[in-house]
């Protein structure tokens, strides 16, 4: 029987939606300014302020944002949830280059998160 141990687990980032590109700039400054972080990269959708937080640039999914859990084995901890009762937004799949599933959130959220695996 399969355990969560069993999927290595791990909080990839986290990402805050933001109001506009101009709000996750200023986010990301806010935290390289107070806490010296540097800015890891800037794309069309985000900011991230590290490589663990992400200022997303519009309103992403969640009310607040989402959780990105991480796990070395995709499918086999989307069946181990899917056992537990955890259904999936089948709309959010983002594939990789060879046509596994690279992304897929949960359904519903979590204290205002969205949260998604993606395969390490």
């Amino acid at each position: 029987m399969s355990e969560a141990s069993d999927f290595d687990f791990s909080v990839e980032h986290v990402g805050i939606n933001c109001g506009s590109a101009e709000e996750a700039a200023a986010a990301s400054t806010f935290f390289g300014t107070l806490f010296g972080i540097a800015p890891s990269k800037d794309t069309a959708f985000s900011v991230y302020a590290s490589p663990t937080l992400e200022l997303v640039k519009s309103k992403g999914k969640g009310t607040h944002g989402h959780i990105s859990i991480s796990t070395s084995d995709l499918d086999g901890a989307m069946a181990w949830l899917a056992s537990k009762g955890v259904s999936f937004d089948r709309n959010s799949i983002k594939l990789a280059p060879e046509g596994a599933i690279q992304v897929i959130y949960l359904s519903g959220e979590v204290a205002g998160f969205a949260v998604h695996l993606q395969r390490r």
